[in-house]
Protein backbone atom coordinates (compact mmCIF):
# COMPACT_ATOMS: atom_id res chain seq x y z
CA UNK A 1 0.00 0.00 0.00
CA UNK A 2 1.51 3.63 -1.28
CA UNK A 3 0.29 5.99 1.57
CA UNK A 4 1.46 9.37 1.84
CA UNK A 5 4.46 8.76 3.82
CA UNK A 6 6.26 6.40 1.40
CA UNK A 7 5.14 8.81 -1.44
CA UNK A 8 7.00 11.68 -0.07
CA UNK A 9 9.94 9.32 0.98
CA UNK A 10 10.37 8.29 -2.28
CA UNK A 11 9.31 11.70 -4.47
CA UNK A 12 12.20 13.72 -2.47
CA UNK A 13 15.27 11.63 -2.96
CA UNK A 14 17.96 13.16 -5.00
CA UNK A 15 20.53 10.56 -5.99
CA UNK A 16 23.01 10.40 -9.43
CA UNK A 17 21.74 7.30 -10.38
CA UNK A 18 17.88 6.49 -9.16
CA UNK A 19 16.15 3.66 -11.00
CA UNK A 20 12.49 3.06 -11.28
CA UNK A 21 10.99 -0.10 -12.34
CA UNK A 22 7.37 -0.57 -13.59
CA UNK A 23 5.87 -3.95 -14.49
CA UNK A 24 2.59 -4.73 -15.46
CA UNK A 25 1.87 -8.39 -13.93
CA UNK A 26 -1.03 -10.69 -12.73
CA UNK A 27 -2.93 -11.82 -9.53
CA UNK A 28 -2.59 -15.28 -10.28
CA UNK A 29 -1.48 -18.09 -12.44
CA UNK A 30 1.01 -16.10 -14.78
CA UNK A 31 4.03 -16.72 -12.90
CA UNK A 32 6.61 -17.36 -15.70
CA UNK A 33 5.38 -14.95 -18.18
CA UNK A 34 5.25 -11.88 -14.79
CA UNK A 35 8.95 -13.13 -14.52
CA UNK A 36 9.98 -12.71 -18.35
CA UNK A 37 8.60 -9.43 -17.88
CA UNK A 38 10.55 -8.50 -14.81
CA UNK A 39 13.62 -10.34 -16.37
CA UNK A 40 13.01 -7.89 -19.55
CA UNK A 41 12.46 -4.50 -17.54
CA UNK A 42 16.10 -5.33 -15.47
CA UNK A 43 17.69 -5.99 -18.76
CA UNK A 44 16.90 -2.78 -20.43
CA UNK A 45 17.95 -1.09 -17.30
CA UNK A 46 21.17 -2.97 -17.25
CA UNK A 47 21.73 -1.29 -20.86
CA UNK A 48 20.38 1.98 -19.58
CA UNK A 49 22.90 2.13 -16.69
CA UNK A 50 25.90 0.99 -19.11
CA UNK A 51 25.23 3.31 -21.62
CA UNK A 52 25.50 6.44 -18.74
CA UNK A 53 28.88 5.36 -18.07
CA UNK A 54 28.56 2.29 -15.44
CA UNK A 55 30.32 -1.06 -16.09
CA UNK A 56 28.74 -4.42 -16.29
CA UNK A 57 29.65 -4.48 -12.43
CA UNK A 58 28.29 -1.71 -11.75
CA UNK A 59 24.98 -2.57 -13.26
CA UNK A 60 24.68 -5.95 -11.92
CA UNK A 61 25.22 -4.60 -8.50
CA UNK A 62 22.46 -2.16 -8.44
CA UNK A 63 20.48 -4.51 -9.53
CA UNK A 64 21.18 -7.50 -7.58
CA UNK A 65 18.41 -7.79 -5.31
CA UNK A 66 15.98 -7.24 -8.27
CA UNK A 67 17.80 -10.22 -10.14
CA UNK A 68 16.83 -12.20 -6.82
CA UNK A 69 13.03 -11.54 -7.10
CA UNK A 70 12.58 -12.94 -10.74
CA UNK A 71 14.06 -16.32 -8.64
CA UNK A 72 11.65 -15.79 -5.65
CA UNK A 73 8.67 -18.07 -6.19
CA UNK A 74 6.56 -16.83 -3.29
CA UNK A 75 7.26 -13.39 -4.18
CA UNK A 76 6.01 -14.08 -7.86
CA UNK A 77 3.20 -15.80 -6.60
CA UNK A 78 1.94 -12.97 -4.74
CA UNK A 79 1.58 -10.20 -7.46
CA UNK A 80 -1.00 -7.60 -7.87
CA UNK A 81 -1.42 -5.56 -11.08
CA UNK A 82 1.58 -3.96 -11.57
CA UNK A 83 5.03 -4.33 -9.20
CA UNK A 84 6.81 -1.20 -8.73
CA UNK A 85 10.94 -1.02 -7.77
CA UNK A 86 12.85 1.82 -6.48
CA UNK A 87 16.32 1.49 -6.50
CA UNK A 88 19.66 3.78 -5.70
CA UNK A 89 23.10 3.57 -3.65
CA UNK A 90 21.41 3.55 -0.23
CA UNK A 91 17.72 1.88 -1.26
CA UNK A 92 16.15 -1.18 -2.58
CA UNK A 93 12.18 -1.43 -2.25
CA UNK A 94 9.38 -2.87 -3.80
CA UNK A 95 5.23 -2.61 -4.08
CA UNK A 96 2.72 -4.56 -5.09
CA UNK A 97 0.44 -1.56 -6.82
CA UNK A 98 -3.50 -3.05 -7.02
CA UNK A 99 -3.62 -0.38 -10.33
CA UNK A 100 -2.91 -0.96 -14.25
CA UNK A 101 0.32 0.87 -15.51
CA UNK A 102 2.15 0.85 -18.59
CA UNK A 103 5.86 -1.56 -18.85
CA UNK A 104 8.19 1.53 -18.19
CA UNK A 105 12.15 1.85 -16.78
CA UNK A 106 13.86 5.24 -15.32
CA UNK A 107 16.85 6.25 -15.33
CA UNK A 108 17.94 9.40 -13.35
CA UNK A 109 18.30 11.67 -10.25
CA UNK A 110 14.99 11.40 -8.86
CA UNK A 111 12.16 8.35 -9.27
CA UNK A 112 9.41 8.12 -11.16
CA UNK A 113 6.91 8.29 -8.94
CA UNK A 114 3.49 9.33 -11.45
CA UNK A 115 2.16 6.15 -11.72
CA UNK A 116 2.11 6.27 -7.33
CA UNK A 117 -0.56 9.54 -7.47
CA UNK A 118 -3.24 6.95 -9.35
CA UNK A 119 -3.26 4.79 -6.20
CA UNK A 120 -3.11 7.53 -3.38
CA UNK A 121 -4.98 10.07 -5.02
CA UNK A 122 -6.72 11.70 -1.94
CA UNK A 123 -9.81 12.27 -4.13
CA UNK A 124 -10.62 8.73 -4.16
CA UNK A 125 -9.67 7.93 -0.50
CA UNK A 126 -12.62 7.12 1.78
CA UNK A 127 -12.93 4.98 5.20
CA UNK A 128 -15.10 2.15 6.26
CA UNK A 129 -16.25 2.04 9.49
CA UNK A 130 -17.73 -1.73 10.19
CA UNK A 131 -19.93 -1.14 13.61
CA UNK A 132 -21.38 -3.69 14.93
CA UNK A 133 -22.16 -4.57 19.00
CA UNK A 134 -19.73 -7.68 18.75
CA UNK A 135 -16.84 -6.22 16.76
CA UNK A 136 -15.92 -3.00 15.15
CA UNK A 137 -13.12 -2.84 11.94
CA UNK A 138 -11.73 0.26 10.20
CA UNK A 139 -10.67 0.23 6.64
CA UNK A 140 -9.17 2.77 4.08
CA UNK A 141 -10.61 2.53 0.71
CA UNK A 142 -9.04 3.49 -2.34
CA UNK A 143 -10.62 2.79 -5.94
CA UNK A 144 -7.82 0.36 -6.35
CA UNK A 145 -8.18 -1.24 -3.12
CA UNK A 146 -9.34 -1.26 0.78
CA UNK A 147 -6.14 -1.35 3.86
CA UNK A 148 -7.65 -2.54 7.04
CA UNK A 149 -6.37 0.02 9.93
CA UNK A 150 -5.42 -1.23 13.55
CA UNK A 151 -7.72 0.64 15.67
CA UNK A 152 -7.52 -2.15 18.91
CA UNK A 153 -5.40 0.09 20.86
CA UNK A 154 -7.90 3.23 19.92
CA UNK A 155 -11.39 1.83 20.77
CA UNK A 156 -13.26 -0.78 22.70
CA UNK A 157 -13.04 -4.15 21.54
CA UNK A 158 -17.01 -4.45 22.03
CA UNK A 159 -19.61 -3.56 23.92
CA UNK A 160 -19.34 -5.19 26.91
CA UNK A 161 -15.65 -3.82 26.89
CA UNK A 162 -17.16 -0.39 26.74
CA UNK A 163 -19.89 -0.76 29.19
CA UNK A 164 -18.13 -3.34 31.67
CA UNK A 165 -17.78 -0.49 34.06
CA UNK A 166 -21.64 0.44 34.03
CA UNK A 167 -22.85 -2.95 33.94
CA UNK A 168 -21.20 -3.46 37.34
CA UNK A 169 -23.69 -3.48 39.95
CA UNK A 170 -22.00 -0.79 41.63
CA UNK A 171 -22.68 1.40 39.27
CA UNK A 172 -25.67 -0.18 37.41
CA UNK A 173 -28.45 1.79 39.43
CA UNK A 174 -26.61 5.85 38.95
CA UNK A 175 -25.18 6.40 35.59
CA UNK A 176 -24.66 9.96 33.69
CA UNK A 177 -23.46 9.31 30.64
CA UNK A 178 -21.06 11.74 28.94
CA UNK A 179 -22.26 14.93 31.08
CA UNK A 180 -19.71 16.58 29.40
CA UNK A 181 -20.64 16.08 25.73
CA UNK A 182 -24.32 16.40 25.77
CA UNK A 183 -24.83 12.63 26.58
CA UNK A 184 -27.81 10.85 28.30
CA UNK A 185 -28.65 10.73 31.92
CA UNK A 186 -30.63 7.79 32.69
CA UNK A 187 -31.14 5.81 36.35
CA UNK A 188 -32.00 1.77 37.06
CA UNK A 189 -32.84 -0.28 34.87
CA UNK A 190 -35.17 1.97 33.12
CA UNK A 191 -37.62 1.58 30.55
CA UNK A 192 -36.78 -0.06 27.39
CA UNK A 193 -35.94 1.49 23.99
CA UNK A 194 -34.79 5.08 25.68
CA UNK A 195 -32.16 2.89 28.43
CA UNK A 196 -30.60 0.97 25.36
CA UNK A 197 -30.42 4.05 23.01
CA UNK A 198 -28.39 5.57 25.83
CA UNK A 199 -26.37 2.95 26.45
CA UNK A 200 -25.33 2.80 22.60
CA UNK A 201 -24.73 6.29 22.24
CA UNK A 202 -22.39 5.45 25.36
CA UNK A 203 -20.60 2.71 23.72
CA UNK A 204 -20.45 4.53 19.86
CA UNK A 205 -19.19 7.58 22.09
CA UNK A 206 -16.40 4.97 22.99
CA UNK A 207 -15.54 4.56 19.70
CA UNK A 208 -16.02 7.43 18.78
CA UNK A 209 -13.57 9.49 21.01
CA UNK A 210 -10.97 7.34 20.02
CA UNK A 211 -11.16 7.09 16.22
CA UNK A 212 -10.63 11.28 16.90
CA UNK A 213 -7.63 10.85 17.95
CA UNK A 214 -6.51 8.96 14.28
CA UNK A 215 -9.24 11.17 11.64
CA UNK A 216 -9.14 14.58 13.50
CA UNK A 217 -7.19 15.99 10.33
CA UNK A 218 -9.06 14.32 7.70
CA UNK A 219 -11.40 15.02 5.58
CA UNK A 220 -12.19 12.20 2.96
CA UNK A 221 -15.77 10.50 3.43
CA UNK A 222 -16.93 7.71 5.29
CA UNK A 223 -19.27 5.51 5.43
CA UNK A 224 -21.07 3.49 7.93
CA UNK A 225 -21.50 -0.61 7.51
CA UNK A 226 -23.83 -1.45 10.42
CA UNK A 227 -27.52 -2.71 10.65
CA UNK A 228 -29.85 0.37 10.03
CA UNK A 229 -31.24 1.38 12.91
CA UNK A 230 -27.25 1.88 14.74
CA UNK A 231 -26.56 4.33 11.75
CA UNK A 232 -28.72 7.00 12.67
CA UNK A 233 -27.23 6.62 16.64
CA UNK A 234 -23.80 6.65 15.47
CA UNK A 235 -24.07 9.92 13.14
CA UNK A 236 -26.11 11.66 16.08
CA UNK A 237 -23.01 11.31 18.71
CA UNK A 238 -19.80 11.25 16.12
CA UNK A 239 -17.30 14.15 16.14
CA UNK A 240 -16.28 13.48 12.59
CA UNK A 241 -17.81 15.70 10.00
CA UNK A 242 -17.47 13.79 7.13
CA UNK A 243 -19.68 10.65 8.00
CA UNK A 244 -21.76 10.04 3.75
CA UNK A 245 -25.31 10.06 4.15
CA UNK A 246 -25.42 6.80 3.00
CA UNK A 247 -24.48 3.46 4.28
CA UNK A 248 -23.69 -0.30 3.69
CA UNK A 249 -26.61 -2.26 5.56
CA UNK A 250 -26.49 -5.35 6.96
CA UNK A 251 -24.56 -7.14 9.61
CA UNK A 252 -20.81 -6.12 8.88
CA UNK A 253 -19.61 -9.08 10.99
CA UNK A 254 -20.44 -11.66 8.03
CA UNK A 255 -18.65 -9.13 5.28
CA UNK A 256 -15.07 -9.65 3.94
CA UNK A 257 -13.29 -6.70 3.01
CA UNK A 258 -13.99 -7.22 -0.05
CA UNK A 259 -17.15 -7.47 0.07
CA UNK A 260 -17.17 -3.87 1.96
CA UNK A 261 -14.58 -2.07 -0.80
CA UNK A 262 -17.35 -3.48 -3.41
CA UNK A 263 -20.28 -1.69 -1.32
CA UNK A 264 -18.49 0.90 -0.36
CA UNK A 265 -17.36 2.08 -3.86
CA UNK A 266 -20.78 1.54 -4.87
CA UNK A 267 -22.52 4.10 -2.35
CA UNK A 268 -19.87 6.67 -3.01
CA UNK A 269 -19.23 6.19 -6.84
CA UNK A 270 -21.61 8.66 -7.08
CA UNK A 271 -19.23 11.36 -4.79
CA UNK A 272 -16.31 10.30 -6.17
CA UNK A 273 -17.54 10.88 -9.85
CA UNK A 274 -19.45 14.34 -9.26
CA UNK A 275 -15.88 15.82 -7.81
CA UNK A 276 -13.90 14.73 -11.24
CA UNK A 277 -16.82 15.80 -12.98
CA UNK A 278 -16.96 19.36 -11.44
CA UNK A 279 -13.09 19.58 -11.29
CA UNK A 280 -13.25 18.95 -15.34
CA UNK A 281 -16.27 21.27 -15.97
CA UNK A 282 -14.44 23.91 -14.13
CA UNK A 283 -10.98 23.95 -16.08
CA UNK A 284 -12.66 25.85 -18.66
CA UNK A 285 -14.00 28.21 -16.29
CA UNK A 286 -10.70 28.74 -14.75
CA UNK A 287 -9.23 29.24 -18.43
CA UNK A 288 -10.89 32.10 -19.31
CA UNK A 289 -10.13 33.78 -16.05
CA UNK A 290 -6.82 33.43 -15.90
CA UNK A 291 -5.95 30.66 -13.71
CA UNK A 292 -6.17 27.41 -15.53
CA UNK A 293 -3.17 26.66 -18.28
CA UNK A 294 -2.02 24.31 -20.45
CA UNK A 295 1.35 24.80 -21.19
CA UNK A 296 3.68 22.30 -19.60
CA UNK A 297 6.52 25.00 -19.92
CA UNK A 298 4.48 27.27 -17.78
CA UNK A 299 2.72 24.53 -15.48
CA UNK A 300 6.34 22.59 -14.22
CA UNK A 301 7.91 25.82 -12.92
CA UNK A 302 4.62 26.87 -11.29
CA UNK A 303 4.35 23.48 -9.57
CA UNK A 304 7.75 23.72 -8.62
CA UNK A 305 7.03 27.13 -6.35
CA UNK A 306 3.49 25.87 -5.23
CA UNK A 307 1.11 28.08 -8.08
CA UNK A 308 -0.46 24.55 -8.58
CA UNK A 309 -3.77 23.54 -6.87
CA UNK A 310 -5.37 21.43 -9.56
CA UNK A 311 -3.41 19.42 -11.91
CA UNK A 312 -4.62 16.99 -14.77
CA UNK A 313 -1.90 14.37 -16.00
CA UNK A 314 -2.33 12.39 -19.19
CA UNK A 315 -1.27 8.84 -18.13
CA UNK A 316 -0.25 7.86 -21.48
CA UNK A 317 2.12 10.59 -22.06
CA UNK A 318 6.11 10.93 -21.31
CA UNK A 319 8.07 14.56 -21.69
CA UNK A 320 11.61 15.05 -21.25
CA UNK A 321 13.58 17.56 -20.86
CA UNK A 322 15.40 19.69 -17.63
CA UNK A 323 14.42 22.68 -14.93
CA UNK A 324 16.40 25.54 -14.86
CA UNK A 325 15.97 26.58 -11.34
CA UNK A 326 17.86 30.16 -11.74
CA UNK A 327 15.47 31.35 -14.54
CA UNK A 328 12.69 29.24 -14.23
CA UNK A 329 12.38 28.11 -17.33
CA UNK A 330 12.19 24.16 -19.12
CA UNK A 331 13.91 23.07 -22.12
CA UNK A 332 12.29 20.17 -23.97
CA UNK A 333 14.67 16.96 -25.15
CA UNK A 334 13.53 14.59 -28.05
CA UNK A 335 14.27 11.51 -25.53
CA UNK A 336 15.32 10.70 -21.76
CA UNK A 337 19.16 10.69 -21.10
CA UNK A 338 20.79 10.73 -17.68
CA UNK A 339 20.71 14.32 -17.16
CA UNK A 340 16.67 14.99 -18.65
CA UNK A 341 13.67 14.65 -15.59
CA UNK A 342 10.35 13.18 -16.95
CA UNK A 343 8.88 16.38 -16.65
CA UNK A 344 4.95 15.17 -16.24
CA UNK A 345 6.55 13.64 -13.88
CA UNK A 346 8.31 16.16 -12.09
CA UNK A 347 5.28 18.71 -12.38
CA UNK A 348 2.58 15.37 -10.33
CA UNK A 349 5.44 15.28 -7.43
CA UNK A 350 5.48 19.08 -6.60
CA UNK A 351 1.88 19.67 -6.88
CA UNK A 352 1.30 17.01 -4.62
CA UNK A 353 4.02 18.01 -2.64
CA UNK A 354 2.93 21.44 -2.11
CA UNK A 355 -0.68 20.17 -1.39
CA UNK A 356 -2.56 20.53 -4.62
CA UNK A 357 -4.59 17.63 -6.30
CA UNK A 358 -3.84 15.61 -8.79
CA UNK A 359 -5.74 13.45 -11.09
CA UNK A 360 -3.78 10.86 -13.25
CA UNK A 361 -6.47 10.59 -16.21
CA UNK A 362 -6.39 8.99 -19.48
CA UNK A 363 -6.09 11.11 -22.81
CA UNK A 364 -10.16 10.73 -22.99
CA UNK A 365 -10.37 11.89 -19.37
CA UNK A 366 -8.03 15.27 -19.93
CA UNK A 367 -9.86 18.71 -20.01
CA UNK A 368 -7.89 19.59 -23.42
CA UNK A 369 -6.75 16.79 -25.38
CA UNK A 370 -4.33 18.43 -27.05
CA UNK A 371 -2.53 18.63 -24.21
CA UNK A 372 -0.82 16.51 -21.45
CA UNK A 373 -1.28 18.83 -18.42
CA UNK A 374 -3.84 21.16 -17.42
CA UNK A 375 -3.43 23.23 -14.21
CA UNK A 376 -5.66 25.11 -12.31
CA UNK A 377 -3.58 27.79 -10.08
CA UNK A 378 -4.05 29.14 -6.89
CA UNK A 379 -3.95 32.77 -7.97
CA UNK A 380 -4.72 34.35 -11.82
CA UNK A 381 -1.36 34.66 -13.93
CA UNK A 382 -0.14 38.08 -13.86
CA UNK A 383 0.34 39.36 -17.33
Amino acid sequence: MITDKIFKELATVEDQTCISIYVSTHRAGQVEKDRIELKNAIKEVHNKLKSIGHSDKEADDFLSAATELTENQDFLHSQSDTLAIFISKDNFQYFNLPIETQNYTFVGNEYYVLPLLKELNSKERFFILALSQNEIRFFEGRSTGIYPVIIEDLVPADRAEALKYYDDPETKLQHHAGSSTGGSVFHGQGAGKDVENARLEEYFRAIDSGLMQMLHDEKVPMIIASVDYLVPIYRKISQYKYISDKHIGGNPDNMSPTDLHHAGLDELSEHFSAEKHKALEDFNAYLSEGKGDMSVINIIPAAINQRVDTLFVDSSEKYYGTVNAATQTVELADEMTSENQELLNTAAKYTYLNGGDVYVVSKEEMPQITTPLCAVYRYETVS
